[in-house]
């Protein structure tokens, strides 16, 4: 699946509603799949949200350094963000990142776009999710 968009992100691009600069954008994680987080239909964090780590070292993470830019020759939007520092993890081995817009809660916070990770053990020294110079994500329209 390497990254994926929610339907509603889609839907959000069309409509003007993503302001990734200035939007409160966040990350979490996954450590198990039992809710299909990856079901492009799933609209909120709290549709997901029973899928994140339960350890006490896990928090989400506010997204910072955002940038957007076009990419004029391949149709779409890349989306860009500093390296992710999830601090000292422990107890988990993530398997995929959500990125998703903070609004005032799970029920309406809306999801944007999900990602493989490698499934590596946290270990207490520290879990950092880096963005490639390509671009963290690609947004396009729905149509």
């Amino acid at each position: 699946m390497a990254t994926q968009h929610y339907n509603i992100a889609a839907e959000d691009a069309d409509a003007g509603g993503i302001n990734w600069v200035a939007g409160d954008y966040r990350m979490l994680l996954l450590d198990s799949l039992t809710t299909t987080p990856d079901d492009k239909d799933n609209q909120f964090v709290a549709d997901i949200a029973a899928d994140e780590p339960g350890d006490a070292s896990y928090a989400r993470v506010a997204l910072t350094g955002k940038t957007s830019t076009a990419d004029a020759g391949n149709d779409r939007q890349e989306l860009s963000m500093d390296t992710v520092d999830f601090g000292a993890l422990d107890n988990t081995t993530p398997v995929r990142a959500v990125i998703f817009l903070q609004v005032t809660n799970d029920a309406d916070s809306r999801l944007h776009s999900i990602h493989d990770l490698a499934a590596i053990p946290a270990d207490g020294t520290g879990y950092q999710i880096v963005v490639g110079t390509e671009g963290a994500v690609h947004i396009r329209s729905a149509t």
